[in-house]
């Protein structure tokens, strides 16, 4: 990050009910990191620049795959296709010997120190030389002169970072934040910290005052990252944002905020009531793009509600009927393909995501497992055809029972037609944690795709007690252990619900506490021996000292290996004392 200041702030206020709630003490919210060269070979990245905001760099929507575009006013950004999208991917910078050309592109050796000592710097505000030439990096002129071929394709290059989240620890009123003064979140990550620390001279300045010294060098700068989140629209939702460098936020697809550029920590907001085309009471997605691209400081504060998630049970407080009759409707239905034939034949089955617009009584959902039908209509085709011989998982479930999502395993491919067909849940059939049915005019809502769904984790007991929360029998004596750890009798079951085959060998689990910390790491996977897309991981609530942890929600990033594919799964497990 330029001088790196990266101190976000990012403010959403949303309307809550009159009656009492009760927020999670901590939230995980995961994000993606793509990791560059911070060498001088990519000529975006730790490169001069005028230490400006650019407004215009990226397009006023996103691309067809929910990335930013090159807008009307590009600042050495004119490849930006490939800042968001891994290199080896179909549409990464693998295979491109092309690279944007920028006049003032430095390589290795122009760096701060010795390089500069010895010989001027001429840049747009003056000529430095010694221990001024600093000033140069920030105030540098950048023209673009088109694109050069070179004899490589590694330009943007970038490895993909998946397994970080950042603790959100709630402030108050439904509001989160995550502050970090020292922002490095993938330190031992990626390509690892390549050059800043054969500098031993002082010269690495934050523009806004002060030395950085070498050990503040020390650390893994150049990388982009992306947080995708959904939120209903209520009145008087608000949202802002200060750091630095490139930030874009855009909301349903379109740019809500715009502070491009290498710059110092600057500040915008938008209401999203002012926002054209958003309904109150629907859902929409949030879009969120940061870049650090020149580094020496790093610094993220994010202070947030749209993240938020309310525990509308409070303790030792059972909630009151409201009798508005509004009930649980079809929030989001998303759609993914399932898997082409296995080894052992047989395709695997299609799957719908569907999530309620409040949490529907668990026990109300039981007479449905096997018929779906009876619960939702198809809008499309026959309820008969889509929903024949399908099976209904609840895959987000609290811990008094109520359920906000189910997946619904469709053994008939091609039925379904996303954005043409919809949902709509049936009337009276579900019931709310408040006591209300579904109405007769329940929402209909379309059926969108999803990404290419392999893994479902359900984990139970949860939250469960170290030492005291049985492992199942059936559970326990069901499972391979050959080669393995024995399964432990008291642990909390994540179980994999699969539509491939699993590599037990290679796929592992990592449990994190609140603030990030790693409490456990490489905990194994089990396969069934009577289900061959069933697998186990158990957590018996313990550190690597060995020692049970404290009561609290815990972070579990399991990482899925099937054949080349890493999948990365995250779920939440809670550990209480009896």
């Amino acid at each position: 990050m330029n001088r790196a200041t990266f101190a976000a702030v990012v403010a959403l206020a949303m309307a809550v009910p009159a009656r009492a709630q009760v927020f999670s003490d901590t939230i995980q919210v995961p994000v993606t990191i793509y990791d560059f060269h911070s060498d001088r070979t990519n000529p975006e990245f730790e490169q001069p620049n005028d230490g400006v905001k650019h407004e215009g760099m990226v397009a006023s929507s996103l691309d067809e795959d929910r990335k930013p575009a090159l807008g009307p006013s590009p600042y050495r950004n004119y490849y930006i296709k490939y800042w968001f999208r891994p290199w080896d991917s179909e549409k990464g910078g693998k295979g491109d010997f092309t690279i944007p050309d920028y006049d003032s592109t430095w390589q290795y050796q122009r760096w701060y120190g010795d390089q500069y000592s010895n010989n001027e710097v001429v840049s747009s505000s003056g000529t430095y030389s010694g221990s001024e030439a600093w000033h140069a990096e920030y105030r540098y002129p950048v023209t673009y002169r088109g694109t050069k071929t070179i004899d490589h394709d590694t330009a943007f290059k970038n490895v993909v970072v998946t397994d970080v989240s950042l603790p959100f620890r709630h402030t108050g009123g439904g509001v989160y934040e995550y502050v970090n003064e020292r922002f490095f979140p993938i330190d031992n990550k990626g390509f690892g910290v390549e050059w800043h620390t054969n500098q031993d001279n002082e010269y690495a300045v934050d523009i806004d005052g002060g030395t950085a010294t070498r050990q503040e060098r020390t650390h893994n700068y150049s990388f982009t990252m992306e947080l995708h989140w959904h939120f209903t629209k209520t009145p008087g939702l608000t949202f802002t944002f200060r750091g630095d460098d490139d930030v874009w936020v855009f909301v349903n697809g379109a740019l809500a905020l715009d502070l491009g550029g290498i710059h110092n920590s600057l500040e915008g907001s938008f209401g999203v009531d002012d926002l054209p085309g958003l309904v109150d009471g629907e859902t929409y997605p949030l879009d969120f793009f940061y870049c650090e691209r020149h580094g020496n400081l790093s610094r993220i504060t994010i202070t947030s509600n749209i993240v938020a998630e309310a525990d509308v049970n409070p303790p030792n407080e059972p909630p009151k009927p409201v009798n508005t009759g509004t009930g649980p409707q079809v929030q989001q239905a998303l759609y993914f393909l399932g898997n082409p034939p296995g080894r052992e034949g047989g395709t695997t089955p299609d799957t719908l995501i569907v999530s309620f617009s409040v949490p529907v009584q668990g026990d109300t959902l039981d007479q449905y497992l096997d018929n779906p039908e009876d619960m939702l209509d198809y809008i499309g085709v026959p309820d008969a055809a889509v929903f024949e011989d399908a099976r209904v998982k609840v895959i987000d479930q609290g811990s008094d029972g109520e359920v906000r999502r189910i997946a619904i395993v469709l053994p008939h491919p091609n039925l379904v037609t996303p954005l043409e067909d919809s949902l709509q849940a049936r009337q009276d059939v579900l019931v709310d944690v408040y006591g209300n049915p579904t109405p007769a005019d329940s929402r209909v809502t379309p059926i969108e795709w999803g990404r290419n769904y392999d893994w479902i984790a359900d984990t139970s007991p949860n939250p469960f007690v170290p030492a005291v929360s049985r492992v199942p029998a059936p559970i326990r004596d069901g499972v391979s252990t050959s080669g393995k750890e024995p399964v432990p009798v008291s642990a909390a079951v994540v179980q994999i619900s699969s539509v491939s085959e699993l590599d037990t060998d290679r796929s592992t689990l990592a449990i994190y506490d609140v603030v990030g910390n790693l409490v456990a790491d490489g905990l194994e996977a089990y396969a069934s021996s009577t289900e061959r897309t069933r697998y186990y991981f158990f957590w018996d609530g313990t550190n690597e000292n060995g020692r049970v942890v404290g009561a609290g929600t815990y972070l579990a990033v399991i990482k899925l290996r099937s054949g080349g594919d890493v999948e990365v799964v995250r779920t939440r497990i809670g550990v209480k004392t009896e």
